[in-house]
């Protein structure tokens, strides 16, 4: 099959894509126009990891494909917001986007798995996860037939709650209106520490908060602070149950229409792309608690008993959740099964 052809060249990186991202190689001056025009949506800017993955990818592919393909990046949402951008992939007028995997879920459920807490002790372990091509090649092919395909995945960082008002104990959740993803681990876990999940679109949160219709969301801190989430909810409560992965999608519209050595290009600069960008990710992760607290935010975690509280009940709806849909169970026992295959010794 041309995929199976296509995710063996996604694990060869070559000395030339390499080179291209160390020495930041740009389009040729004057070069002819591109053959193809691919329109990149999503990132929030210099203090978002997701903007050197675009970069690094555009360098990439702009170098590998001598200029035949073009990348025009898109931040934020100007190419309207996940909702709109998910259906222009599918219909093939958004060449490509960066978003949390679980937003792929209404297209194609078994995406959503890769918010599976309790999986990983560090981002090292989830990218060694994430890029072993027992995984990735299924995850990331997973809605072939449905208008998308993933190109690139790394961990952006573990997950934390902004709020309002400060959050130190279980307690404290109680009756809160949480902005969550809309997956059935996300609404579950805010139900059982008694908050309500909400659906609000991401350009939307911080209005949202201002008008109190939501009290917080359920995110991670470097994500939080990029979007200047501490203007308006100045506490953080990490509570690190899952690690969040970016993946880049791509439409199968715009893929299929390429010849095989520039679709070869494309699924090879989404490997390189994610590797160069997982130590910035890891390093903002690292200094995301010094950026909050100098931006006037507070950092707060739960005690040990309760983080271990926690950490079994949404163990529990990890269970319930994904054995009880063999759609889902399939690709999470895969990740599963894969993380512990990767799990640090000693």
């Amino acid at each position: 099959m041309i995929w199976e052809e296509d995710m063996k060249e996604f694990g060869k990186i070559t000395g030339r894509a390499v080179i291209a991202i160390a020495a930041g190689v740009a389009t040729t001056a004057g070069a002819s126009a591109a053959d193809f025009t691919m329109k990149f949506a999503g990132a929030g800017g210099a203090e978002d990891p997701s903007s050197k993955y675009i970069a690094d990818y555009t360098e990439c592919v702009q170098a590998e494909s001598q200029n035949r393909i073009e990348v025009q990046h898109f931040p934020g949402t100007q190419l309207g917001g996940i909702g709109a951008q998910i259906q222009g992939l599918q219909l093939g007028t958004i060449e490509a986007a960066s978003m949390a995997g679980q937003h792929m879920k209404s297209v194609e459920p078994s995406y959503g798995v890769i918010d599976a807490p309790g999986l990983f002790t560090s981002y090292k372990h989830a990218n060694d996860t994430y890029w072993d091509p027992a995984f990735m090649e299924p995850y990331l092919s997973a809605g072939r037939d449905k208008g998308v395909m993933g190109v690139g995945i790394w961990a952006y960082g573990p997950s934390s709650f902004q709020t309002v008002d400060p959050v130190e104990t279980i307690e404290d959740f109680k009756g809160l209106k949480l902005r969550i993803l809309a997956t059935e681990i996300e609404q579950r876990t805010a139900n059982t520490i008694g908050a309500a999940g909400v659906q609000v679109d991401w350009s939307d949160i911080v209005p949202a908060l201002q008008r109190g219709q939501i009290d917080g969301v359920h995110t991670n801190i470097v994500l939080a602070h990029a979007f200047k989430f501490q203007t308006v909810a100045k506490h953080v409560t990490l509570t690190n149950e899952t690690m969040f992965a970016n993946v880049h999608f791509m439409s199968t519209k715009f893929y299929d229409s390429l010849p095989d050595d520039l679709k070869a290009v494309v699924m090879e600069c989404g490997k390189v792309a994610s590797q160069s960008v997982a130590p910035l990710a890891e390093e903002l992760g690292t200094g995301a608690e010094q950026k909050w607290t100098d931006a006037g935010g507070e950092v707060h975690r739960l005690n040990e008993a309760e983080q271990a509280e926690f950490m079994s009940s949404v163990a529990g709806i990890v269970n319930d959740v994904y054995g009880n849909d063999p759609a889902l169970q399939d690709m999470y026992d895969l990740l599963k099964n894969t993380a512990q295959t990767h799990q640090p010794q000693g």
